[in-house]
Order: C-alpha cells, then structure tokens, then sequence
C-alpha cells in the first residue's frame, strides 16, 4: 500500500524540478531575445552577410561625331569560397542526378575559361577555411554564362568594368590608356575628374549552403557612373593623318613624327596624329620598342618660326599683296628696315624665290622680305 505522504512529497519534487527546469529555459530565453539579442543578431549577420562592390563604368571619350574612342566593357571575375568547397550533386532537366567531384568541377572549370585543372584545383583548395578565392579574373559574359551553367554552388562571379579602346591605335597618343593603377597618360590622365566612376557598395545574405538568399541584397552606397568626355578631333581624319605621316616619316627615316590639323575658323583640333602610334589596347607592344606612350604634340617644344611662315603667307595672299608666285631675291642673311638682322638657318648664295619657293624652302629672309609689304 502506497504512503501517501511519500506520494504527496514526490509530487512536490517533480513540480519543483519542473519549475526549476522552466525557470533556467526562461532565463536563458531572456538572455538570448532581450539581454544580448542585439549583439547576436550582429554577430549572425556578420556571418552570413557578403559584402559586394559594385562597379560603376568610367567615362567614354567620343570624337566630335560621337564616335567611341575610349569605353568600358563588363567582365567578370570567377570566384569561390573554399570553405564551401565540397562534391555536390547535379540534376540534369531530364531529372537525373549525378555526383560531380571538386576535381570534375575544376577540370570543367578549366575547360572553359581555358586555363590549367591542377591551378584551379589549386585556388579552390589552397585555404580551405577561407571564404574568398579568385579562380580566373575578367572573363567576357559568354565565359561567365557557360561556368554559370555548369550550377557549382561554390562558385560566384563578380561583375567589374575593363577599359577598351575600339578604334585601337586612332588617337591613340592622344586619348592615352588606363592600367592596374590608375589612369596613365593622354586625356585619360588629364580628364580623370570627369571620367572617373564612383563603386558603390551592396550586401546580401546567403545560406548555409553558400547561396544567395533570394531578396536579401541592400545597396548601402550607390554607384556613380564615369561622364563623357567629347573631343573637336574627327576620327576618320585622325586616321587619314596618323597614315600620312607614317608614310612620310618611314620614307625619309625619321625617329618620330607629329601633325595636327586645324580648322582656322575656331581654332579646333581635328586631328592630332603622331608616330609611332600607341594601341592602348596593347600599350606592352609600344613601350618594349621605345615609342613615345603619349603625344608629343603636346609634350615636345618646336620653335614656332616655322609655323608662323606659312600663316604669314596666308595674310599676304588674303590681303593682297602677294600671290603664289610673288618673286623676291633672297640673300643669306638680311637687315629689316627697324634694324633686325635676319639669316637663314644656312648659309647659301643670294637665290630668286617665289612666294612658294620661300615656304618650299623655309626661308626666314624671304617670309620676311614679303611681310612687310603686307599691309
């Protein structure tokens, strides 16, 4: 026959130790949701967040009829997380699953962005506690697409901008190049400020498989595209010129060789060629052969007597007072009537020279004989 006494005293210790059991699951409850809920909450984030740079296109540089010379493309980065790194299993559409080994995935890897199984197996494996591993960097979207296909749940790609020149070496000393640091030379340099982008900032979630939770991505920074920058120079003419002169200057022998063409009316720049020319494409081809990277135009001095020959001869024959074929006697040297001595740049005996003659021959005694009969 049971005691009851005992009965009641057993009872009594079965609710104590269930009230206490209760208490201890409350307390910890507390903890977790009220007392330390903001910190764990941070800490979890921490864990699943993936911060991700978002890149913004730096500028275009077009010619004066809007033609490209200078762009950004989109290229992607392949990446892992080796952490996650693992075999995995793959459902083709017909519904069948197959195990794809981490081996089988980076030969299929390599397959495509055409680079060596073992140095993909190599950047997936190295560190395996790592979240982050590059694969192969700045593949074309084709590329992209068909490693995304392969569904390897490790696998993401992140999206940046390349800089290409489309028209290659047209302008090329002109428009410059853009390399790992930075902007180089040409206008890329100096018109950075306009051209250059602003990245921006996003993060998503992802799960404990590695993969992205739907809707869980928030910019934090916005992106700021690069502004266009448009030149005076026609391309079509650029070119015209850059042949000319490489014509002319690989008939004669010579080291280098500038023109710039321009409209008298406003003083544009149609076309500042030089030569050699650079492809900013392939700036690696250019500098292993000692050519200039950017426009010596700009960058080399000329004594402007020369130049100012020909505008002299414009005035003479716009006012008047002299024709193509205008005669002057020409000596070696020659005083003018404010007292200036005036030579050659050699010595030569006293010649009759038209007004083309003098320009053919770039005689400073000459273009100025015939200046001061202009009005």
């Amino acid at each position: 026959m049971n005691n009851p006494r005992r009965s009641r005293r057993r009872l009594v210790l079965a609710i104590v130790i269930t009230f206490a059991i209760v208490a201890v699951f409350a307390v910890r409850l507390v903890d977790i949701q009220l007392v330390r809920a903001d910190q764990l909450n941070k800490d979890s984030l921490q864990k699943r967040a993936i911060a991700v740079t978002t890149y913004a296109p730096r500028g275009q540089i077009v010619d004066a009829n809007g033609v490209v010379l200078a762009d950004s493309v989109t290229r992607f980065d392949v990446t892992a997380s080796p952490r996650l790194v693992d075999n995995f299993t793959r459902t083709a559409v017909d519904k069948t699953k197959t195990t794809v080994t981490v081996q089988d995935a980076a030969n299929q890897i390599a397959t495509i962005t055409k680079q060596d199984p073992a140095a993909v197996m190599q950047s997936l494996t190295k560190n395996r506690t790592s979240d982050y591993a590059v694969v192969t960097q700045a593949v074309d979207t084709a590329t992209m697409r068909a490693v995304k296909k392969l569904a390897i749940p490790w696998i993401y790609f992140q999206s940046h901008p390349k800089r290409t020149y489309p028209d290659g070496s047209v302008a090329g000393n002109l428009v410059g190049f853009v390399g790992t640091d930075g902007p180089q030379n040409g206008l890329e340099k100096t018109q950075n400020q306009c051209l250059a982008s602003t990245n921006g900032t996003s993060t998503y979630e992802r799960g404990a498989d590695g993969v992205q939770i739907p809707g869980s991505t928030v910019t934090t920074k916005q992106a700021k595209p690069g502004g266009t920058v448009t030149l005076t120079i026609d391309s079509d003419l650029q070119w015209f010129v850059q042949q000319a002169i490489a014509e002319q200057a690989t008939a004669i022998g010579a080291q280098s060789a500038t023109a710039i063409v321009v409209r008298v009316k406003d003083g544009a720049l149609l076309a500042v060629a030089d030569w050699p020319s650079v492809d900013p494409n392939n700036v690696n081809a250019t500098a292993s052969t000692g050519g200039a990277l950017g426009s010596k135009a700009f960058s080399d001095y000329y004594e402007p007597g020369s130049t100012m020959k020909a505008l002299t001869a414009s005035i003479l024959i716009d006012s008047g007072a002299a024709t193509p074929t205008t005669q002057v006697t020409v000596p070696s040297a020659w005083t003018s009537p404010e007292g200036h001595t005036i030579h050659d740049a050699t010595g030569h005996p006293t010649e009759r020279l038209t007004l083309t003659g003098v320009l053919q021959q770039s005689s400073n005694v000459g273009i100025s004989q015939l200046a001061v009969k202009a009005p």
